[in-house]
């Protein structure tokens, strides 16, 4: 094994730079691409939001089907005990 001297290192570095700049990019510059980043990052954030909206939603409607159960057992109660307390 042959030992590699800095200068190839940086060289070597170099040109992956190189390449990697080189690449295609879809058409898009760079600062295009930070906003399609940009955009994306809003746009999870944004679903991000509406899930927890949705699953506060969910837990809000849970308790009024608890509250509207609880009542409807003491209406049937009531109505019961009236009919047959007579």
């Amino acid at each position: 094994m042959t030992a590699v001297d800095d200068e190839t290192i940086d060289a070597i570095a170099q040109a992956v730079v190189r390449a990697l700049r080189e690449q295609d990019t879809g058409g898009l510059t760079p600062q295009q691409h930070r906003e399609h980043h940009e955009a994306l990052a809003r746009f999870i954030a944004r679903e991000d939001r509406r899930a927890k909206l949705f699953e506060r939603m969910q837990a809000s409607a849970g308790g009024w089907i608890v509250i509207t159960a609880i009542g409807g057992l003491g209406y049937i109660v009531w109505e019961f005990l009236r009919s047959h307390l007579r």
